[in-house]
This record gives structure tokens, C-alpha cells and sequence, in this order.
């Protein structure tokens, strides 16, 4: 359904390369959202069932902060490091002002590049993208309704679809 960035980015460039040699058709199961759309919007054609969970063209970062509970269990915690920033979400404390900035600034470059592929691939118009892609999710019949999809069907129509294009 997701994944980190870095991995659904090589499966995109994986699957664009397959469709410069043949066609590729996207079928989109129970969800395909933050990664797993990512990775299908290198397909020619995207196809969701209505229900499929999709979108969520956002990127998120998570720091749990576990300080109370070593303290509550008198585990001690000590962290070495090179330089100031080498831990930026210590288990033990708040992210600090500066590190937050950093880090919302790696975030926000991620979404930009997530929210590229989406008006490149789908050839749609920025201004859009922009206004849908915070993060929320869609059916496959929203999905197709903003043409973040192409088509509503399973896998066994998108196999039939694929053969039409491979003739």
C-alpha cells in the first residue's frame, strides 16, 4: 500500500523502463496509495476497482519519543555521535527547532518529487495536484473522477487491456 521513498521511486523507474519496450497496464488491487500509486503512475494505463483505497500523494516522517517509558523501566540511554544534527528524533526527547526544519524541509522536496511524477505521468495540471495531494485518500471511482486513474476493473481486465495494446 506505501513503502519507503527511495524504493518505490526505483520500481517506477524499473516499470518505466519495461514500457519503452512494451506496453504496461497497472492493475490496482484493495489499495494502492503513497507507494503503491507512486510505482503504478509508471504504467501506460492505471486501473482501480471502485473500492481500490488510492492516492495518499503525501510523504510522512514518524519520531516516537520512548524518554518516560526508559525512565519508568531504569533503562539507561546514551547516544554517540559525529556531529550536532547526526540525531536529529532522539528516542528520548522532542526533535529540536533546527532539526525540525531540516527534516520538514526533506519532506516537503520528497512530496514535490512525488507530486512531479503524478502531473507528468498523468498529464495533469499542477494547480490541481497540488490542491488534492495532501495526503488523503480516494476510492477508485473518486480516483477515476479526478483522473488519477484510467479505467475501473481487476486484474483480470487490465490483462485483457494489456493484450489489446501488445496486439
Amino acid at each position: 500500500p506505501g513503502g519507503a521513498v527511495a524504493a518505490s521511486q526505483e520500481i517506477f523507474e524499473a516499470v518505466q523502463d519495461i514500457g519503452k519496450k512494451k506496453p504496461v497496464i497497472a492493475s490496482m488491487g484493495s489499495v494502492a496509495a503513497s507507494g503503491g500509486y507512486y510505482v503504478a503512475c509508471a504504467a501506460e494505463k492505471i486501473l482501480a476497482n471502485a473500492g481500490t483505497t488510492t492516492g495518499s500523494i503525501g510523504v510522512r516522517l514518524e519520531h516516537i519519543m520512548i524518554g518516560e517509558l526508559l525512565d519508568w523501566a531504569k533503562i539507561k540511554h546514551e547516544t554517540l555521535k559525529s556531529g550536532k544534527l547526526k540525531n536529529m528524533m532522539p528516542i528520548d526527547k522532542p526533535i529540536s527547532p533546527e532539526a525540525r526544519k531540516i527534516l520538514q524541509s526533506v519532506l516537503d522536496d520528497i512530496h514535490e518529487q512525488f507530486k512531479k511524477v503524478v502531473v507528468d505521468s498523468r498529464k495533469l495540471d499542477k494547480k490541481f495536484i497540488d490542491e488534492i495531494a495532501d495526503g488523503r485518500i480516494f476510492t477508485g471511482e473518486q480516483a477515476l473522477s479526478l483522473k488519477l486513474v484510467d479505467q475501473l476493473g481487476g486484474f483480470t481486465l487490465a490483462i485483457q487491456e494489456a493484450a489489446k495494446l501488445a496486439e
